[in-house]
């Protein structure tokens, strides 16, 4: 027949199954805090061979000095009948081995009377193995593996801390520049000592910063408290001269001495922000308009320029969707044949109204469509919006002997332009001589020999190639030499001042004379009076561009817009 639970309790305590076969250490000791029981596994976890040794010993042999200093008052006051915190509650403590070491462990403690005797049984369990994995874990999630330095997780907690202060800190990010370099000239693992051997020095010539880490890469971020933001500049003075001391002798990695340098970007708290999302992604900034334009000095970003980048960043961002949305439109600038007073062509230029009813000027989204790789696609657009103002549907076709359109470097460099132009001219039944394709002498720096390939193909086709902002570069008349060009368009610059000074007047008039002789059409853009349009006559020019006979104009207005400007000058 089973045994009832009563009955069961019984045999277990009596075979001593229940202490001496569990893995966790039972010690019990009595009231005068002396160990009466102590299972196997508590011999284990203390390091020692016999029971003998510890029967009979008092319970702080076990106990760190701390914990044994308190003991036996916490036992006073129980025995008082006061409620102590030890009993029956789960705790990590440090408990101490046979040879002095302190552990980790979890103990659990009750008490019960038995003969009129109150004695005291705990619970314990070896946390060693846990700790030592949690710390494990936690130097893993905030520590750089490399360097030991604390990570963008701890950077993040720190400045979420700071944050919520009244206090005012710099926040520096600093880089080691030409690291890309080094590892490519010397190796990863010449490139990880560099780095080790840079944040010797940042410990030791920063050792009372508040903070010191590694954000990401050859990357560190100091966190400093001032007084003040007025004093910012004098501190960042000095840190710029600190790191200049830091980088004075070259890093020596075996048999290899790499000179370095550092160059850092930097903002106040909480003037320039005051959340840690914004301070990181600021300070970030910073650093990336120090490596543009301070490189190898301390940056201090302010908020001004902060708006710039900003906007810059934005700007980006909607670039991305500008031509699924249908914001980019043209627009065209008529352009005056001098000898007839008519204008049978014009420029087509592109420009951009957000969804928002805001215009962004070609002088801000060009640039940034460079930089973001997208102005080929916004060529792109262009070139296709002329073929259809020039397709034989059109009702300027016939009105129109020639559109240009501007031809940026990346198109130019990339062979299937040339692919698209000649298919679209010919799905369209466009005549290649009614395209003229501008472009600059920069252009062609990049990749001259394939750019003046596509160039020739494209005049191979029939179209012409203009140089535009002739007179802007560095070596406009060595472009002359090699560029396949049919005209030549002479900058604004050129003709500021004809009117009111006889050597400017002189030097157009010759240059138009030298492209004449090279067999170049010469246009001249930006008139913008009377005085400037009679005197392309005396000079000689083919054509005329510019605000006196129109601004550019938007295509409805384009259509209507008069081609016989001899009444108008």
């Amino acid at each position: 027949m089973p045994l009832s639970e009563e009955e069961l309790k019984s045999a277990l305590i009596s075979s001593g199954a229940v202490f001496h076969k569990s893995h966790d250490a039972i010690i019990a000791i009595d009231s005068s805090s002396k160990i009466v029981f102590c299972n196997g596994a508590a011999l284990d976890c203390f390091g020692y061979n016999d029971q003998s040794a510890l029967i009979g010993e008092p319970v702080e042999t076990l106990m760190n000095a701390e914990n044994a200093a308190h003991h036996k008052t916490y036992v006073a006051r129980h025995l008082s009948g006061h409620d102590v915190p030890i009993m029956n509650q789960l705790r990590r403590i440090k408990a101490k081995k046979s040879n002095g070491q302190l552990f980790p462990i979890d103990i659990h403690v009750f008490h019960f009377q038995a003969a009129g005797e109150r004695y005291y049984v705990a619970f314990i369990r070896d946390m060693s193995e846990v700790v030592a994995k949690e710390e494990e874990l936690h130097q893993l999630a905030f520590f750089d593996p490399l360097t030991n330095l604390p990570n963008a997780v701890s950077f993040k907690n720190t400045i979420d801390e700071i944050c919520s202060t009244d206090s005012t800190f710099i926040v520096t990010v600093l880089g080691i520049d030409w690291m890309r370099q080094i590892n490519t000239s010397f190796g990863f693992q010449v490139g990880d000592e560099v780095i080790k051997a840079i944040v010797e020095r940042l410990r030791a010539e920063f050792v009372n910063e508040r903070f010191v880490g590694r954000f990401i890469g050859d990357q560190f971020v100091l966190i400093s408290e001032i007084e003040s933001p007025e004093q910012a500049d004098n501190v960042l003075e000095e840190l710029q001269e600190r790191l200049r001391r830091l980088c004075l002798s070259p890093v020596s990695v075996s048999e290899t001495r790499v000179k370095t340098s550092i160059t850092a970007g930097a903002i106040v708290v909480p003037e320039m922000a005051s959340t840690s999302t914004l301070v990181t992604k600021f300070a970030e900034m910073a650093y990336g308009d120090a490596k543009r334009h301070a490189r190898g000095k301390v940056y201090r970003l302010r908020s001004d320029r902060l708006k710039e980048l900003t906007f810059t960043t934005s700007l980006s961002h909607w670039l991305q969707d500008a031509i699924q949305l249908g914001e980019f439109f043209i627009v065209v600038q008529p352009k005056v044949d001098v000898k007839s007073g008519l204008s049978t062509s014009g420029e087509v230029l592109v420009r951009w109204r957000r969804s928002n009813g805001d215009m962004i000027g070609p002088d801000v989204f060009i640039p940034a469509a460079e930089n973001t790789g997208l102005i080929s696609a916004i060529g792109r657009y262009v070139f296709l919006e002329t073929c259809g103002l020039l397709g034989t549907s059109s009702d300027l076709a016939g009105r129109l002997s020639k559109l240009a359109v501007n031809v940026s470097p990346e198109q130019l460099e990339d062979d299937t332009f040339c692919d698209l132009v000649e298919s679209t001219l010919k799905s369209l039944s466009i005549a290649p001589s009614s395209l003229e394709f501008e472009v600059t002498e920069t252009s062609v720096a990049k990749s001259p020999d394939r750019v003046i390939a596509n160039l020739k193909r494209l005049r191979d086709m029939g179209a012409t190639i203009a140089l535009d902002d002739f007179g802007t570069g560095q070596s406009s008349l060595t472009m002359l030499r090699s560029m396949p060009i049919d005209r030549v368009k002479l900058d604004k610059s050129f003709i500021d001042e004809i009117g009111s000074d006889e050597r400017s007047f002189t030097l157009v008039s010759n240059a138009v004379r030298m492209m004449h002789e090279l067999g170049y059409l010469v246009t001249l853009e930006g008139v913008e009076n009377r005085e400037v349009h009679d005197m392309s006559y005396a000079l000689g020019v083919d054509e005329t561009q510019g605000y006196f006979y129109s601004k550019p104009l938007e295509i409805e207005a384009f259509r209507s817009f008069s081609f016989d400007l001899r009444q108008q000058t």
